[in-house]
């Protein structure tokens, strides 16, 4: 009786996993009918970008003029970050910045868009929290670059891999150090 069970047992195991793998194709005719019929989603979807993956990834640029020129600006440069070593594998502390930077973008720009659908001015982006973090972060290190500077602006670029370009996505007014 044991021995049956275990066949039983087996073929169960071995169905749902061929299930699974088939789900995860793009055969969508078997989706649909897998959809309809497994009500009580015992085959797993894993979707770890669900539903769309990120467009690219996010950088902050920034630039900075100092009280004697304010004719005169510096060049666009990019908030400093740590390169990625051969252990970060195994032990990365610095993944979180990372993560932080690419979710504060990704709402500034969400929010930006929203703004912008609205019809309403520049003024009201500046209020936002993602837009409060970014400028109340970038001081530190500007005055770190030149402590003669009292004007700054920055910049979030979509940096998209695949496509081999950099799309700018919001830029900033000349905000006060």
């Amino acid at each position: 009786m044991t021995e049956y069970l275990n066949y039983i047992v087996l073929f169960v195991l071995c169905l749902w996993i061929i299930l699974t793998i088939l789900l995860h194709t793009k055969w969508e005719s078997f989706k649909t009918f897998l959809a309809n019929y497994d009500l009580v989603a015992l085959i797993p979807s894993w979707n770890f970008f669900a539903p769309n993956p990120p467009p690219g990834d996010y950088c902050i640029m920034y630039r900075f003029k100092t009280e004697k020129s304010f004719q005169k600006q510096s060049q666009w440069e990019s908030i400093p970050m740590p390169k990625r070593k051969s252990y970060n594998f195994f032990w990365n502390p610095y993944r979180r910045d990372r993560k932080t930077i690419y979710d504060i973008c990704s709402s500034l720009t969400d929010e930006w868009r929203d703004i912008q659908k609205l019809g309403y001015k520049h003024q009201f982006i500046q209020t936002s929290l993602p837009f409060l973090i970014i400028a109340n972060f970038l001081p530190k290190i500007v005055r770190k670059k030149s402590s003669q500077a009292s004007l700054y602006q920055f910049s979030i670029l979509l940096i998209n891999n695949s496509l081999k370009r950099n799309e700018p996505i919001f830029m900033s007014k000349w905000l006060n150090i």
